[in-house]
């Protein structure tokens, strides 16, 4: 169906959790990529490893599933493992924070020829802490999901995983084991996932002591499909799935500028996208626009945008803009926060859309009060006074009635065209409320071990925090300033609980007593800063 100018339509805030889904692979097809599939298998195994096929043996969505052929061997006292991993390509990650489950279809064709000793895990590779072209596959941290599905018989079964730290080892969920890759902070970051792993583990109890390279070899054989996310974790503005048939938006413009809305239901995110076929007549002497906006009725407002920090909208340019340059992308505000007659319209702007090539992706939009009587760009919004009123020159983000979606041109005397698909628009990210830094740690001291060189930094971890590190310093001075050139940083980032330090003592040519004093500073999750706490001098020797 379609709509054109001014007809009126509805807008959708839906449950999340009903169609909210985005794919991650449906294995339709083999990738012409040959590194797209890494694998790995215990080293002390000859005979661990998967093959893999796209075949359309067994399918529950699209035209083809990954066969995976396994062999895992119990080589290790506590057992093997063999995996594949898929890595994101170059500086990019995968964002699976948008949504709150992984979704995975799988057909245990031969269940594991070794009963109760193999089981499948799902990883995810989080970088949060490392540059995201890092290209050692051992760093990050691996975050672990148990699923006990190999023993099963044949048959369609579904994985609905929920994208959360559980902290212990669940089909529930994921947690940290540290088993491998290497320390970060100890959070599952969603938006700073550089790959995700399948991997077949088989426990240590058909390990053969005496001769390990004949333990016990468990093998089978299954099918995945259809890996998404599913879930939206946050409010979602408009799903852009009935568009066409909406009867509370409107559409505005210049001249003959149109603007044709069709649902088009072969290439979305979930049930259809907004197909927007536009065209501008730019008759002002400001030049043109065509707009359509999105109304809720009086009283009614948008969910509170405070807490988050960014809009997300998928869009795919079908068809660029017919004048390149020329025709800029709006997403207005229509903010009511001072009574229903008082309307402040704040703008957005960005040209990286309706010239871009044809394809799905993400529009960051972010929710940042630029102010007033400025023009609009790409790093918020504001309110250049161009319609509707002052108010109280701020943006209420919980104040927020109406969005309009705007197609502008500058140029006098022109005439552009181009069509574009959007879906999902949504909430996206969390805005840091607490600057509130942590207390002053307290119980600094050092304890000296004179045989071994070194001094037992301790403290006492900060009441009324729970994710907080601590970093350490050291100087031959009383410390007042930490900045000051006479004070070395010697502990970085170290978690709660732990408490101790370990500072070994060094000194040119020859055993030397040495004074030191030590000073510890708590800095919570959001990054706030606490003051910090001192020792009492410590003496004790230096080994030369």
């Amino acid at each position: 169906m379609k709509k054109s100018l001014l007809i009126f339509g509805l807008v959708l805030i839906l449950p999340a959790m009903v169609s909210a889904q985005e794919l991650i692979n449906g294995f339709n097809e083999a990738p012409s990529d040959t590194n797209y599939w890494f694998f790995e298998s215990v080293a002390s195994s000859e005979t661990s490893g998967v093959q893999i096929a796209y075949t359309d043996e067994q399918v529950h969505e699209g035209a083809k599933s990954l066969r995976i052929d396994w062999t895992v061997q119990a080589s290790e006292t506590w057992g093997g493992f063999t995996n594949l991993m898929h890595i994101s390509p170059d500086s990019t990650a995968f964002d699976f924070s948008l949504y709150t489950h992984l979704s995975l279809w799988y057909y245990n064709a031969s269940p594991s020829s070794i009963p109760g000793t193999v089981e499948f895990r799902i990883l995810l590779k989080d970088f949060s802490e490392i540059p995201l072209d890092t290209e050692d596959i051992t760093a990050g941290e691996f975050w672990y999901s148990h699923q006990k599905i190999l023993d099963m018989q044949p048959g369609w079964n579904h994985i609905l995983l929920p994208l959360e730290d559980v902290k212990t080892q669940s089909d529930q969920g994921f947690w940290l084991p540290g088993w491998a890759g290497a320390p970060g902070n100890g959070e599952l970051d969603l938006d700073k996932i550089k790959a995700y792993k399948f991997e077949f583990s088989i426990d240590g109890s058909p390990h053969n002591s005496a001769n390990p390279s004949e333990s016990g070899t468990a093998v089978g054989t299954i099918y995945l499909d259809d890996l998404r996310m599913v879930g939206h974790r946050n409010p979602v503005i408009n799903y852009f799935d009935t568009t066409s048939t909406a009867t509370n938006t409107v559409i505005t413009g210049t001249g003959t500028s149109s603007l044709t809305i069709t649902d088009n239901t072969q290439d979305f995110f979930e049930d259809a996208s907004a197909q927007m076929d536009w065209k501008v007549d730019a008759s002002e002497s400001f030049g043109g626009f065509v707009a359509v906006r999105f109304d809720l009725p009086p009283g009614e407002f948008l969910p509170d945008m405070s807490p988050h920090t960014k809009l997300s909208l998928r869009y795919n340019n079908l068809v660029p803009s017919s004048v390149p340059g020329n025709v800029v992308l709006r997403f207005q505000f229509h903010e009511f926060s001072e009574g229903d007659d008082q309307e402040e319209i704040w703008f957005y702007e960005t040209r990286a859309v309706l010239d871009s090539a044809a394809g799905w992706h993400q529009l960051m939009i972010p929710l940042e009060d630029r102010g007033m009587g400025v023009p609009p760009n790409d790093e918020g919004f504001s309110n250049p006074g161009w319609g509707g009123v002052p108010g109280n020159s701020k943006l209420d983000w919980d104040k927020i009635r109406s969005y309009e979606i705007a197609f502008s041109a500058a140029q006098p005397g022109s005439f552009s065209e181009g069509t574009v698909l959007f879906d999902n628009l949504e909430l996206y990210g969390k805005r840091e409320t607490d600057f509130t830094p942590p207390a002053q740690v307290e119980g600094v001291a050092a304890v000296a071990d004179p045989n071994n060189y070194f001094n037992l930094v301790i403290w006492q971890d900060v009441p009324g925090e729970t994710n907080e590190k601590y970093d350490v310093f050291a100087s031959m001075e009383p410390i007042t300033d930490l900045d000051s050139p006479n004070v070395e940083q010697i502990g970085f980032g170290i978690p709660r609980g732990q408490q101790t330090l370990t500072h070994f003592l060094y000194y040119p040519l020859e055993d030397t007593d040495v004074t030191y004093y030590y000073a510890v500073r708590a800095v919570d999750k959001p990054g706030n800063v606490g003051d910090f706490g001192v020792s009492d001098p410590v003496t004790n020797k230096a080994k030369g």
